[in-house]
């Protein structure tokens, strides 16, 4: 197949940054939770409808800004770990927009400068993982010998 490892980094990237907060959130949760004498069951059940709901937000932003993203940097044979990592960061920072699809306006608003970062978080990380298992791979066909990756920051 001509395009697994682009398949396999649009499938995986998104998982890992909700999958990690949950983890950390419910570990916390368990943490606290024990310590105050609350039912365990009640952070892991959290922690799982945390990291479901936030898979519909962390798909549309990916296919609707990381994979356009994905095409321009490979027609520009950009390469560089910085430059995704810049994208990651500016899909996290625009991404909260998708939001608005799913609540209102006042909630999004409401949290503030907080939902951005937390987004930008979650695009750096998806960036970088997608980074390692796309471009970094021995078999990508796009190696970061070009003079674009010089310049952008490779």
């Amino acid at each position: 197949m001509k395009y697994w490892k682009e398949a396999k980094g649009f499938i995986l990237a998104p998982l890992i940054p909700s999958g990690a907060f949950a983890l950390l959130a419910t570990g916390a949760g368990l943490i606290s939770g024990i310590k105050d004498g609350i039912d365990p069951f009640t952070y892991l059940f959290g922690g799982l409808i945390w990291f479901v709901s936030a898979l519909p937000v962390a798909y549309s932003a990916t296919i609707l800004l990381g994979m356009p993203g994905y095409v321009l940097y490979r027609k520009k044979s950009i390469n560089s770990l910085k430059a995704y990592l810049l994208g990651g960061i500016l899909l996290g920072i625009v991404s909260p927009v998708l939001l608005l699809v799913i609540f209102e306006w006042s909630a999004i608003i409401g949290m503030g400068w907080l939902l951005f970062a937390i987004s930008s978080c979650f695009g750096v990380i998806t960036s970088y993982s997608f980074w390692r298992i796309v471009v970094k791979s021995p078999n990508h066909t796009l190696h970061p010998t070009n003079n674009r990756d010089a310049v952008i920051g490779g």
